[in-house]
């Protein structure tokens, strides 16, 4: 998974001494490339983000009704893949936010309330395929330091070209 703030469990960098700021906003920066070093902007991606939990201050990290996750006992893979069975099986669910990918190859979710979110490539760049989902927490810490913003680098997958030959 390509995105700060993928780690669900916490752990010793993952500690901090104060609580998150409740008021706070946060957001997703996606900076979607591809090539062999990752340079070519990947433009017109749009991706859509789906609450998978969401904080209470009672109650901690509460996952959305209907799916099934342990925050302490499962791994992002495992949440990741949980989450999209979730919302497959769930046809008429519209995103909690979307955004689209600009000729840089970057696009912004802002103004997100905290939570644990699926990050989904709903529908590809033209001559894609999309990419795989993945899961942000927000906020998350780092080093003990509370970060309200994930910048985020989803793998680019090339559907190729067709080639046409007449015989």
């Amino acid at each position: 998974l390509a995105a700060a703030g993928t780690g669900i469990r916490a752990n010793a960098d993952m500690i901090s001494d104060t609580e998150a700021d409740g008021d706070r906003k946060c957001s997703i920066s996606i900076d979607y490339k591809e090539g062999a070093d990752g340079s070519i902007p990947v433009e017109g991606a749009v991706f859509s983000a789906y609450k998978v939990a969401a904080y209470s201050d009672a109650e901690g990290v509460v996952p959305i009704s209907g799916i099934d996750i342990n925050i302490e006992a499962d791994d992002a893979e495992q949440i990741c893949k949980k989450a999209v069975e979730y919302y497959k099986a769930k046809k008429d669910t519209e995103a909690v936010y979307t955004c689209m990918t600009d000729a840089s190859g970057n696009a912004v979710i802002s103004g997100m309330e905290h939570g644990i979110y699926l990050i989904a490539e709903t529908e590809a760049a033209p001559v894609h395929v999309s990419s795989s989902p993945f899961i942000v927490q927000l906020p998350y810490t780092e080093h003990g330091i509370w970060q309200y913003d994930a910048k985020c680098e989803p793998k680019a997958v090339s559907s190729g070209s067709l080639k046409i030959t007449k015989t």
